[in-house]
């Protein structure tokens, strides 16, 4: 019985300090930012991003945070640790219908641009010691990169998975988005490109179906 116990209290315990983030830090503190504002307005300043996906701005470290909505904003920049990240806000329609508006990195801009998110897992390992209570210690980290496609000028992007597709429904809308340009179908149905790496797959397209 105490085994059993035991055991439990470790699962229970493990799946709680799991932890589901973003890799790119622009929550949890203040960084440069350059705001890009729907009615063309640019500001420069300070901010990060609340839990409800709304910037908090400063124009300057001390002054007064306000708070703009993706109604108020088209993307910002922000300088963090590792690099500049350009994030735009984009409805997104998942494959019921439904629609949500998030903020996604952009990779690239073209003809047909490209977003993602990445998301980071953190799991802790248990070690037990002598006393048979155990320690948690660093465990692994994992990452999920989710692709986004969306054609210039539209304010909605669709979902296609991770950066290697090898899902029917990925085939298909990346198929469905390349359907202007018979020559890049295909490749894809040849196997052209290894494993589909959307990344090559975007580049061809802007390079070559324009």
């Amino acid at each position: 019985m105490k085994l059993l116990f035991t055991t439990l209290l470790f699962f229970v315990s493990f799946f709680s300090f799991c932890q589901l983030g973003y890799k790119y830090d622009v929550r949890s503190s203040y960084v440069y930012v350059e705001v890009e504002f729907r009615n063309g307005e640019e500001k420069n300043g300070f901010g990060r991003l609340n839990a409800e996906n709304i910037v908090l701005f400063k124009e300057l470290e001390g002054s007064k945070k306000q708070k703009f909505s993706y109604r108020e904003v088209k993307s910002v920049i922000f300088h963090t640790t590792d690099g500049k990240r350009k994030y735009v806000y984009k409805i997104v329609r998942d494959k019921k219908g439904r629609n949500r508006v998030l903020p996604l990195i952009e990779d690239f801009k073209g003809e047909l641009s490209l977003f993602f998110q990445v998301h980071v897992s953190t799991s802790p390992f248990f070690s037990p010691n002598v006393a048979g209570m155990g320690n948690y210690v660093n465990g692994s980290t994992s990452e999920l990169k989710i692709y986004f496609l969306g054609k210039e000028n539209e304010d909605t992007v669709k979902p296609i998975g991770g950066i290697k597709m090898k899902s029917k429904r990925s085939k298909k809308i990346v198929k469905e988005y390349f359907s202007d340009c018979p020559d890049l179908v295909q490749k894809i149905n040849n196997d052209y490109f290894e494993n589909l790496e959307i990344e090559a797959v975007v580049n061809y397209y802007n390079a070559n179906c324009q």
